[in-house]
């Protein structure tokens, strides 16, 4: 009967260790996937404090030139752009021309 408690014994010591194993690598998973998560909210708050910077600027910039500045502005990035000026154009072209034949088909 002693050699049955033993073997009991030694069983239970073994899925215990066992259990301990694979709380301990469960443990070091979720630890990893928790700096993972604070990685990536940190990254996605960058980008949104800078996508707001961005906006901010935007604001600051329409709010303060004056519209001859603008336009020389314009004029200076389509002639460093041009086929992005162009497709740019005839982008807004189709979308000027659905918002007034599409008004008219409808009356």
């Amino acid at each position: 009967m002693n050699n049955v408690f033993k073997g009991a014994e030694a069983l239970l010591d073994k899925g215990e260790s066992s259990f301990d194993a694979a709380k301990h690598k469960l443990s070091q998973v979720m630890e990893a996937g928790s700096e993972q998560l604070i990685a990536g909210s940190e990254a996605i708050k960058g980008t949104a404090q800078d996508s707001a910077d961005s906006i901010m600027q935007g604001a600051n910039y329409l709010r303060t030139q004056p519209a001859s500045q603008m336009l020389t502005d314009c004029r200076s990035l389509c002639k460093k752009y041009p086929i992005q000026a162009m497709t740019l154009a005839a982008v807004a072209g189709i979308f000027l021309g659905k918002s007034i034949w599409g008004s008219r088909q409808n009356q």
